[in-house]
């Protein structure tokens, strides 16, 4: 179904947690890092598809 697969793609969107919640709300240098990560990370997806065509594009293709 549908939903399954969107829920597989938000599963795979996001980079592995470098550092559990806890520990990222407690160490500013370590949260510092894992946003830069998370940005990093979100970009790169964000180059991918703009490679691809754009969005409609890469759903159209099923290439995400």
């Amino acid at each position: 179904p549908l939903v399954d697969q969107w829920a597989q793609v938000a599963i795979n969107s996001y980079p592995k947690p470098i550092a559990s919640h806890s520990q990222v709300s407690h160490d500013s240098n370590l949260f510092l890092r894992a946003l830069q990560a998370l940005h990093a990370h979100f970009n790169k997806k964000l180059r991918e598809v703009t490679e691809r065509g754009g969005y409609e594009q890469v759903v159209t293709n099923k290439q995400w």
